[in-house]
């Protein structure tokens, strides 16, 4: 009923419907909108990983919405600290996309 709702409004009504309120995947409801630099929508859930030196997969979390990338770098190392007792030697984090130029 909300995909039939929410089409009425944006098609026949003109109307904006929020993102919050937005069905983006009738087979995954709970799928979130992620949009990187304004500009690159994608749709599906934001996974944070933590690997070994190994490349081995020592954490994973599947996060609601879409928190901002470095928002979540000191939980995921106090995450490691918790499940093992010690902090890592080293950490390393994905930049993200670089910035396009004007």
């Amino acid at each position: 009923m909300r995909v039939i709702d929410q089409t009425v409004l944006r098609v026949i009504k003109g109307e904006k419907v929020a993102a919050s309120e937005k069905v983006v995947s009738v087979f995954e409801p709970h799928t979130d909108i992620i949009v990187k630099d304004r500009c690159d929508t994608q749709y599906g859930h934001k996974l944070n990983l933590t690997t070994g030196l190994r490349g081995m997969v020592l954490d994973v979390v599947v996060e609601e919405g879409n928190p901002a990338d470095s928002s979540r770098l000191l939980p995921m190392i106090k995450r490691i600290e918790a499940c093992y007792g010690k902090l890592p030697r080293q950490v390393a984090a994905d930049a993200g996309y670089p910035k396009k130029s004007s």
